[in-house]
């Protein structure tokens, strides 16, 4: 016999066992000398139902692996006793009968009668024996010891000479060890597929901006205050920033019935907003990683028959807020890269200088001359006509460290001559969350000094040639909720806000900013700093709804009306006429509470949410305020009431969502909700001509995500709807809004999978609302080679590549597989859905949906789709009952088990799930089997690796076979847990799953590790100290065929073909830390591949990436990896 087999059976039986351990082997005649070279015998037993006292026993035969065993098999079983009687305690495995499934344990020494079996049991292959009766050994199933024992055709088993091999085992009887020839499972813990990858990854609403009040700019603007939006419409065109997929996209909608893209490019940054002015488009984007943050200004030209960029300008060390357009200036505020947010610290100067400003120098400025060029790398690019001229000889004109600034910064920028825009001031502060009011005489700038308290930064923009040369701050003991809460005329500020202390109220003060200044000297707890603009206090109203939240304002006139709430919507109208004496003139109640306010000829349209009935709905409401001691609520309206509980609108948090026109007494409000489904759509409201009350109003359901509605023309009867993925045009002419045209503006791709023959990439992704269901895209993998070499590619839009075939997966949030063959069927598997189908990759046509048992996702892991063969595990907390012989002490060998020998544990038991898609478009479901933890690959058709990553107890030392020891010998603290992972082979039949080989990688020894397969290996990746050590193993062994060593912490991500990808996450703070500070820092990703499929590790790609990436939005070839980035498409990056 082998030592290593001795050596690892002999120490687990105590007192009696290994004594007649040693008497069998004894009568037996074996001697360690003789047998130490056998090995090719193992076997397994395991108690399955302990109430009836069945198992199953596995064996594997390894000696001769032909296609017949020469060899008479005996399968035995040794019970201990007092004394040693063959025929009584022994016992052989016999068939019920001749044709039975059914196995018995019999008295005696007697030959397997192997019958239909002889082939498959020397075929090198667990074969299973599913019904076994160990009743026999009840009593005492711990202590019986099982044998196989192979012996020549003929021979006598008592005569050793004859022996060629033997194995060994005992019985388990619980199903949380780790054991080969073991076929049910149950794990105390998971470690399965991570459900973070599966979510909505609904389109993102761009950073804040406002709405224009005129939607058509024709003519040129000169003059008025224009606030940006994501769209701006101009005759037949819509030009469209599209955040979600960062295009600058222009749309003809001359036909309603079929608007076109006629101009989409695409961008490396995110675009943010956008003004049209004249045939000038003023596109800003922000620009963001671990190296830089700027603002980007590029200017377009639209001729009418072509669209080209003819100017860009970098605004450095700057995360973009929001911005304004006075005239030819346009004002950007923005965020410093060096921010620090501060609370409480409210000793700090307000300017952000070594020392305070002279208030007679003004603040600080810089003035830029000339054409501003965009400088890149030292060389200057003059940007004219459409292309990009480089002239070497240029140097750059200014260059300036904005290391030191930090707060708020605004820059102003002349674009009087679009070609050449020019940065004429630039100014920071301190503050953070600015929020900007401006009109042509002043720009306020609200920025917040603590989560409570406010500052006003007051500029007089008068001085055109010398901006920001004068200016003021004023400290605010409250909050300022918005631009809309401040108010400039005749050289009178105006400013309402909710008190530091809530049960103070609201407040109302007014400054005359027109005074001399001799009176600015007075001490107020409104703390002014001069810098030759001189507020002087006046009037205010204090105690506004004390206790109460301040919500919606506007002035208009000689009044200003206010919103706050507690537990009704009262709104107030206050008499601001008399600057020294403002006053209350009428208020109103009413249910919920309004966020905006439009004022119209002595009506309000306010925006806001209806609360009554327990319900929380978008709701649009008229206000009369014609008389202001009594205004009056005229009209209410709440989209989808009686249809959702819940509603919410992007316009709630951004007012450029809530469209009113005045001349068509329009209101166009987007709406999203979720019923069984999520849905959204634009609520529409007519007014009446009297504007006295609303004379119709209409839900308009899209299929897409809408994040702004705004009518198209002059006409009144076209309305366009967008988002990011579509646009919709609407026919507004009747109460019956009809949807004409729907445009797709970008495709979500979230997962990508790789054809066989690198022709095509096929993808899921989609907007999920109204089907709630994915898209099935086919991609030309060479358009998308040649889009990321900077290649024209015919038929594609500018930079962006759309799908050649689209078509509904009617599945939610599906991963997709394509088959190894380009014959064979791809996959789409749906954990949301409980549901897959096939579909031919050549035709784009589905199979039938095969739904599976509705379990939580969660429940289900990674699947597993290999030779048109399905697998995936379902794994669920039970309870399962287990031998327990703990309370036994009788030696009875034939003594019925009393019910103390069951226990029942809480376990969790997994079970792999296997389809057959080959053939027929039903695929058939084969018996599902019993696993230990999550299936990572299979290899050959029926080697199947699992990996259990969690904690685990194992009341003895697992066998590794593939060597002549125990993975540990020493039992001391194996009933501890351990943290660490292992990795399981176990060979596949239909009927079951028989664990072969066992590993385990303790953490303390190995570190952090974690599994990752390509069509030929196993690699575990380990991450200590700092490094990583991948460790390359044979699926059919589980030996170490090759080891790397890879500096620091990696994670896998997918392999292919020896290609391993890898993240490696880093963190870069670009702010320091400070005692009562909010540190905010910036996340990235290192993507790192390298090639393993020699002896060392080469490196073939390193990059950062603020994507996340995961196995399924990755695909691999030998010369590039590919990834979905949401709405951006996908992106190729190749090898270096």
């Amino acid at each position: 016999m082998k030592k290593g087999l001795l050596n690892y059976f002999l120490p687990q039986k105590k007192g009696i066992l290994i004594f007649h351990c040693i008497i069998f082997v004894f009568v037996m005649g074996i001697t360690i000398t003789e047998r130490a070279s056998a090995s090719g015998v193992m076997i397994g037993a395991q108690l399955t139902d302990v109430k009836r006292f069945t198992g199953t026993f596995s064996i594997k035969i390894n000696t001769d692996c032909s296609d017949s065993l020469d060899a008479d098999i005996y399968l035995l079983a040794y019970l201990p006793s007092q004394t040693l009687m063959v025929e009584r305690d022994l016992f052989s495995l016999q068939a019920v009968s001749s044709e039975s499934t059914d196995f018995q344990w019999v008295q005696g020494v007697s030959m397997f009668d192997t019958s239909g079996n002889n082939e498959s049991l020397g075929s090198c292959d667990w074969v299973t024996f599913s019904n076994v009766d160990y009743s026999v050994f009840s009593s005492r199933i711990q202590d019986t010891f099982l044998i196989a024992l192979l012996v020549k055709n003929g021979g006598n088993p008592y005569d050793p000479s004859l022996w060629i091999d033997a194995g060994f085992t005992y019985i388990v009887t619980d199903p949380q060890v780790r054991v080969p020839g073991q076929t049910q499972f149950a794990s105390d813990q998971w470690q399965g597929r991570d459900d973070s990858e599966v979510y909505v990854d609904a389109p993102v609403v761009a950073p804040d901006a406002s709405e224009d009040a005129d939607q058509n700019n024709d003519e040129k603007n000169d003059g008025d205050v224009e606030k940006p939006d994501i769209y701006k419409i101009s005759g037949k065109r819509i030009y469209y920033a599209n955040g979600s997929a960062d295009r600058f996209q222009v749309v003809d909608i001359s036909i309603p019935e079929n608007p076109v893209i006629i101009h989409s490019e695409a961008l490396e940054n995110m675009p943010l907003d956008l003004y049209v002015d004249g045939g000038y488009i003023m596109l800003l984007e922000q620009a963001s990683d671990k190296n830089e943050s700027y603002v980007l200004l590029k200017v377009f030209h639209d001729s009418g028959s072509n669209i080209v960029k003819v100017a860009q300008q970098k605004y450095d060390n700057l995360y973009y807020i929001n911005s304004r357009k006075s005239g030819d200036h346009i004002f950007i505020t923005a965020s410093s890269a060096t921010q620090v947010y501060h609370y409480a610290m409210a000793d700090e100067p307000a300017f952000a200088d070594d020392t305070e400003q002279d208030a007679a120098d003004g603040p600080e400025q810089e003035t830029v001359d000339g054409t501003e060029k965009e400088t890149v790398d030292g060389t200057e690019k003059e940007i004219a006509d459409g292309t990009e001229k480089e002239t070497a000889d240029a140097t750059e004109k200014e260059t300036t460290d904005y290391a030191d600034e930090s707060g708020i910064v605004v820059v102003a920028v002349d674009v009087e001559n679009h070609e050449e825009p020019q940065i004429l001031a630039r100014k920071s502060f301190s503050g953070y969350d600015s929020d900007i009011y401006l009109d042509q005489n002043y720009m306020v700038q609200i920025a917040r000094e603590s989560w409570q308290t406010t500052i006003l930064y007051l500029f007089d923009l008068n001085d055109k040639t010398n901006l920001f040369s004068s200016s003021t701050e004023i400290k605010i003991p409250g909050q300022v909720p918005s631009e809309y809460h401040v108010n400039v005329s005749d050289d009178t500020l105006f400013v309402i806000y909710r008190n530091e202390d809530i049960n103070k109220g609201s407040t109302l003060k007014i400054f005359d900013l027109a005074a001399s200044g001799d009176d600015n000297d007075k001490e107020t707890e409104h703390s002014v700093k001069k810098a030759s603009l001189q507020p002087v206090e006046k009037g205010s109203v204090e105690g506004i709804a004390q206790g109460e939240e301040l919500y919606a304002a506007t002035f208009t006139g000689d009044r200003a009306y206010i919103v706050t709430y507690e537990r009704q919507d009262p709104l107030w109208v206050v008499d601001i006429s008399d600057h020294d004496s403002p006053m209350i003139t009428g208020e109103l109640e009413v249910p919920g509470w309004s966020e905006y306010i439009r004022f119209y000829n002595n009506r309000l349209i306010a925006l806001g949410y209806d609360d009554s009935n327990g319900k929380r709905l978008v709701s649009i409401a008229l206000f009369s305020v014609e008389d202001p001691s009594e205004p009056r609520l005229l009209d209410r309206v709440t989209p989808l009431q009686g249809i959702a509980d819940y509603t919410s609108s992007v316009a709630i948090s951004d007012d450029r969502a809530f469209y009113f026109n005045s001349e068509s007494a329009l209101v166009v409000v987007p709406i999203q909700y979720y019923s069984s489904e999520s849905y959204s759509g634009l609520g529409i409201v007519r007014i009446d001509s009297d504007y006295n009350s609303f004379q119709w109003n209409d839900f308009v359901q899209s299929r897409f995500y809408m994040q702004r509605g705004a009518e198209a023309d002059s006409s009144g009867d076209l309305l366009v709807g967008m988002g990011d993925a579509a646009l919709n045009t609407i026919d507004i002419s009747s109460s019956r809004p009809v949807v004409l045209g729907e445009l797709r503006l970008a495709y979500n791709v979230e997962k990508i999978a790789l054809s066989e023959n690198d022709t095509s990439i096929f993808a899921v992704g989609g907007d999920y609302y109204y089907n709630n269901t994915s898209d099935l895209m086919r991609f030309d993998m060479t358009a998308i080679k040649n889009q990321d070499q900077g290649t024209t590619v015919s038929g594609q839009e500018s930079g962006v590549i759309t799908p050649v075939e689209v078509v509904d997966s009617e599945l939610l949030y599906p991963n997709i597989v394509m088959p190894e063959s380009k014959e064979d069927k791809g996959l789409l598997f749906s954990w949301s859905s409980s549901a897959f189908r096939c579909f031919n990759p050549g035709t784009m046509t589905t199979e039938k949906i095969i739904k599976f048992d509705n379990e939580y996702s969660w429940m289900v892991s990674d699947i597993i789709y290999q030779n048109e063969m399905l697998y995936f595990a379902v794994r669920d907390y039970d309870s399962i009952v287990i031998y327990d012989s703990e309370n036994y002490t009788s030696t009875d060998v034939y003594e019925e088990p009393e019910p103390s020998l069951y226990r029942e544990i809480y376990s969790m038991a997994t079970t792999l799930r296997v389809y057959d898609c080959n053939g027929s478009s039903t695929p058939e479901k084969l018996p599902e089997l019993s696993i230990p933890g999550e299936p990572v690959a299979i290899f050959d058709d029926d080697r199947l690796i699992t990996v259990e990553n969690s904690y685990y107890y194992y009341p003895y030392p697992l066998y590794d076979y593939s060597s002549d020891s125990t993975i540990s010998n020493d039992t001391d603290g194996m009933d501890e847990y351990i943290p660490g992972i292992r990795i399981n082979a176990l060979d596949l039949s239909r009927d079951a799953a028989v664990l072969d080989v066992t590993l385990f990688f303790d953490q303390e020894t190995y570190g952090y590790s974690q599994v990752i397969c390509d069509e030929e290996n196993v690699y575990i990746v380990s991450q200590q100290n700092e490094n990583t050590t991948v460790r390359k193993l044979d699926p059919d062994t589980l030996e170490i065929v090759s080891e790397y060593s890879i500096s620091g912490n990696l994670s896998p991500v997918k392999a292919s073909n020896g290609i391993v990808v890898f993240t490696e996450s880093v963190s870069y703070p670009y702010w320091e830390v400070a005692y009562d500070l909010c540190v905010p820092y910036w996340n990235n990703q290192e993507i790192r591949v390298f090639d393993l499929s020699e002896s060392s590790a080469e490196e073939l790609l390193n990059v950062s990436t603020d994507y996340y990436i995961s196995k399924e939005n990755v695909g691999i070839t030998d010369t590039e990896i590919y990834m979905a980035n949401g709405y951006k498409g996908i992106s190729m990056i190749p090898f270096e």
